[in-house]
């Protein structure tokens, strides 16, 4: 009789802790097609930035919207991305990390997850192409600790061949036994430098190897010279680009004058650079300044808009003068006249937090000259040098529209642009 009551008492202990413990134990999505989030990247060797919301149809059981990455490299490598997501850190204790994957071919995926900055344990599995894979990893599979707080996902993909154009998607990412924990870790100056795949771009080069390799490149705005006036004009320009006086006038007072708005900021590089364009006398004399806003905008979102690429133009250009006109008004004898732009620009007219990464990569540089100008940022009442292939932490004290001074310095040459930015 005692040991009948003795087992009904443990049954009764063993239900009441197992009801206690599954009511603790809930699932926490990071990413679904119902919650997609758009998250950030803390460094990558993958070829091109990830798209967060994408839609490619239904994926066998994925679902859109996915996150997507891509790409090719010249060489054999194995391609690894630090992720986080809004919601983490998470507090994980046991249970499971449960995702979808997609690969366009068949691939070694990696994964791991990142705690105080490290990356623990990496799980492989092989991918099918064209294939969708339900993965339902035991966080003991990815830890060796009980109990963890989650800053991030590693996700790789290894030894994949060279110009292998390859496709990932990823999707329904989630947690269980999670929760969120109270307050996230202050992030500091050091944690703010995101890698960046900086380019090896020649400034002065018009051609450009695209960060997208699907994007269709921008052509150059029609040119308004006609082919036998262009035959005339270069050989009395140096510099191959010929505007009018009134084109000039309006260029300059484009650059010089402040800006009503953070949008009317972020837009005022590329109607700047739009007379240039128009206005050349041959094609290649430079990157299209077009198409580097575009992609410099893509980028800024790939990451959030927490990486902000800094757009830059410098260029030598000529200006027609009417020395006399007719008695219609119509000018009869004009000379050109020297002119230079040095004009900088931000790659989005928002920022999402207070702290941004301003970077400088000579692929956001479109010149047609030799060499490219100094670039200096006002940080706290102080000036400060950022060179081609580096970056610089801005930090804002509140939310809401932000003034960020940049100087320009060509030979003799120095120019300051107020760019704005909103901080959400």
């Amino acid at each position: 009789m005692l040991n009948r009551v003795f087992n009904c008492v443990w049954i009764t202990c063993i239900a009441l802790a197992a009801s206690i413990y599954a009511a603790e134990c809930k699932s926490i999505s990071i990413y679904s097609p119902t919650n997609p989030t758009i998250g950030s990247i803390t460094s990558s060797t993958f070829p091109e930035p990830p798209e967060w919301l994408t839609n490619w149809g239904i994926q066998g059981q994925m679902v859109p919207p996915y996150i997507r990455f891509s790409g090719q490299h010249n060489q054999l490598k194995t391609w690894e991305s630090a992720l986080s997501f809004p919601q983490l850190p998470l507090k994980v204790q046991g249970g499971y990390l449960e995702l979808q994957v997609h690969a366009s071919n068949q691939v070694l995926f990696n994964i791991a997850l990142i705690e105080n900055g490290v990356a623990g344990p990496k799980q492989s599995y092989k991918l099918s192409p064209n294939q969708t894979k339900q993965l339902k990893i035991p966080l003991s599979a990815l830890s060796s600790k009980e109990s963890l707080v989650i800053e991030g996902i590693s996700i790789g993909l290894s030894q994949v061949p060279a110009y292998q154009y390859n496709t990932l998607f990823l999707g329904n990412i989630s947690f269980s036994c999670a929760e969120s924990t109270p307050e996230k870790p202050t992030t500091n100056e050091a944690e703010l430098s995101f890698e960046f795949p900086f380019t090896e771009t020649e400034a002065k080069k018009a051609e450009r190897i695209i960060y997208d390799l699907e994007s269709a490149p921008i052509g150059y705005a029609l040119k308004k010279h006609s082919d036998s006036a262009q035959l005339v004009l270069k050989g009395m320009s140096i510099s191959q680009v010929i505007l009018t006086e009134k084109e000039h006038l309006i260029l300059q007072k484009l650059v010089s004058e402040p800006s009503s708005s953070p949008k009317q900021s972020w837009k005022n590089w590329n109607q700047s650079l739009y007379y240039i364009s128009q206005n050349r006398l041959s094609d290649s004399l430079f990157a299209n300044p077009k198409t580097l806003f575009r992609q410099a905008n893509e980028i800024a979102a790939s990451y959030n808009y927490e990486v902000i690429p800094l757009l830059i133009g410098s260029f030598n250009y000529d200006y027609s003068v009417c020395e006399a006109e007719n008695s219609e008004s119509v000018c009869i004898k004009e000379h050109l006249e020297n002119a230079q732009l040095l004009v900088a620009g931000l790659a989005s007219s928002f920022a999402y937090r207070s702290n941004v990464e301003l970077i400088l990569d000579p692929y956001f540089i479109t010149t047609n000259q030799n060499t490219i100008p100094e670039v200096e940022v006002l940080i706290k009442k102080e000036w400060k040098s950022i060179k081609p292939k580096s970056r610089l932490s801005l930090s804002f004290d509140s939310l809401g529209e932000q003034s960020i001074s940049i100087r320009l310095r060509y030979g003799s040459k120095i120019v300051e642009n107020t760019l704005l930015l909103e901080v959400r």
